[in-house]
């Protein structure tokens, strides 16, 4: 089978994987009972890691949460942008017109 790589070992697997992008993050199930769940999803811009292990267990590098908390982070930076706009002097302007 063209493509397809055998490794010697979990630690070179996970290192291809991680390699490729391979993150954790934690976010929100439902906003009403607060649950969160760790999803793993491929970053194209996550920078470089190395293999850690915990014990026997491999550790995963992290990155920045999703869903409904990446929403309300985006929500709060347009509703400052918003904010920051000059509707009073816009107002004027355009009565000036």
């Amino acid at each position: 089978m063209s493509g397809q790589r055998i490794y010697k070992n979990d630690q070179e697997s996970v290192a291809a994987v991680l390699s490729k992008g391979l993150r954790a993050s934690l976010q929100s199930a439902s906003l009403i009972t607060g649950q969160q769940v760790v999803a793993l999803d491929f970053v194209s811009d996550a920078p470089p890691a190395e293999v850690t292990m915990e014990g026997e267990d491999f550790v995963l590098p992290t990155t920045e949460g999703g869903g409904f908390a990446g929403l309300a982070s985006s929500a709060t930076d347009l509703l400052d942008k918003v904010n920051k706009m000059p509707f009073d002097q816009i107002g004027t302007n355009l009565m000036g017109s």
